[in-house]
């Protein structure tokens, strides 16, 4: 059955007051008396996450929620970002309905401007993108390349529908992303993307590669264990991105595999509280970050509200519940392509690993500054390397 979509339905984000109302109550009621009677005298640092997040940080997000945070200020300033739409989106294998995909579509006034998908990962959304997104599309430089932005929800995510079926993976996220830029009227494109964005961009570019003509990454992950004779000719980059890879699977990797194994689990605790969610949330929005270029508070609090307003929490872990390796390649990228990491990004694939996947790597580099977030913290920063990667030969010739 081949993919289909409808033509797109415009959009605007109103989350209902009782919603909002319903969450500040639970706010509101909760007390950490209990919590604090049962925490180590020792723990006192709000920079020591090695027992989860600090309660410091935890009391400041309360605090700024029941006292200064107003969910229609960042509304509206999400509603400003594009003219958003939803699509619906059928003939996903092995989906039993069509799906509703929302999207955002930011167009510049550029002539010559590029389309380009910008693809979120967990715990993220489009908010990611709202400060990138005009960089890119209304650049402050008149010689710099311009950029349409179309920025999704995956499936399960924020405004669009969840999946129905299990095994869900990255190879159908990219199905439903390519059928919503064809929607929009888009023959070809690039495509960004980080942490979970990584597999939706590189599958993008592996099956739709007629469409698709090249991907920057800010984010890709070891696909196996080297061996010491392959350490022995890999450069201090890569040595540091698989240690940081074995630390976090030591320190910071449990949520990956309560995710994965047990998401009923987790969905039910989340969807039982909102703090529930805005601490197991907010926790990776204060630690994935490089310390440098930390998100604001309010930037924390409307990313994991998202998730909470819109009921997409447990919809969110479907794609942890795929076959581990099922978002690694099974055929080569073989359009352009460039890697740019965060300088304290969670770990990265040394080149060697991301050069036998992709044909034509323009670029692997380890920026030297940043963290997990790059369109967040560093919104400037990852514009640059957009634009640079934009002006590849190959990559102008093939748009």
């Amino acid at each position: 059955m081949p993919v289909t979509w409808s033509k797109p339905s415009p959009f605007s984000i109103s989350i209902p007051e009782a919603r909002i109302q319903a969450v500040d109550a639970a706010v509101r009621a909760f007390d950490f008396a209990d919590f604090d009677a049962n925490i180590l005298a020792t723990h006192i640092s709000e920079n020591d996450f090695s027992l989860g997040l600090p309660p410091a940080i935890a009391k400041r997000l309360v605090k700024r929620l029941r006292t200064g945070y107003d969910w229609r200020e960042y509304e509206k300033v999400m509603n400003d970002l594009g003219t958003h739409y939803i699509v619906k989106v059928d003939g996903i294998p092995g989906e039993p309905e069509p799906l509703s995909v929302h999207v955002i579509e930011r167009r510049s006034k550029r002539d010559g401007a590029i389309p380009i998908v910008l693809n979120h990962g967990w715990p993220g959304s489009f908010f990611e993108f709202y400060k990138l997104a005009p960089l890119l599309t209304d650049p402050s430089n008149p010689n710099d390349q311009a950029f349409h932005c179309i920025i999704p929800s995956m499936p399960g995510y924020a405004f669009s529908s969840p999946p129905k079926a299990r095994g869900w993976t990255g190879y159908k996220v990219a199905a439903a992303v390519d059928a919503v830029v064809q929607a929009l009227g888009y023959e070809k494109y690039l495509a960004q993307g980080g942490d979970l964005g990584w597999a939706t961009s590189s599958r993008l570019a592996s099956e739709y590669p007629e469409r698709c003509k090249g991907i920057h990454l800010n984010f890709i992950p070891p696909h196996y264990t080297p061996t010491e004779l392959q350490k022995a000719t890999m450069s201090a980059d890569d040595i540091r991105g698989l240690e940081a890879d074995a630390d976090f699977e030591r320190s910071g990797g449990a949520y990956f595999r309560m995710n994965k194994t047990v998401p009923y689990t987790v969905g039910l605790i989340l969807a039982s509280s909102p703090l529930a969610a805005l601490f197991y949330i907010g926790e990776k929005l204060y630690r994935w970050p490089a310390p440098d270029s930390l998100l604001s508070i309010d930037e924390v609090l409307t990313s994991a509200l998202l998730y909470i307003y819109t009921g997409s929490l447990t919809s969110s872990l479907w794609l942890y519940v795929a076959p581990t390796h099922s978002d690694h390649l099974h055929k080569k990228i073989q359009v352009p392509s460039a890697f740019s990491g965060g300088r304290v990004d969670l770990f990265w694939a040394p080149k060697s690993q991301v050069e036998e996947q992709h044909e034509k790597l323009v670029w692997w580099r380890i920026l030297g500054e940043g963290g997990h977030f790059l369109a967040l913290e560093k919104p400037e920063v990852l514009a640059r390397e957009v634009r640079e990667f934009a002006r590849v030969s190959e990559v102008q010739r093939s748009l």
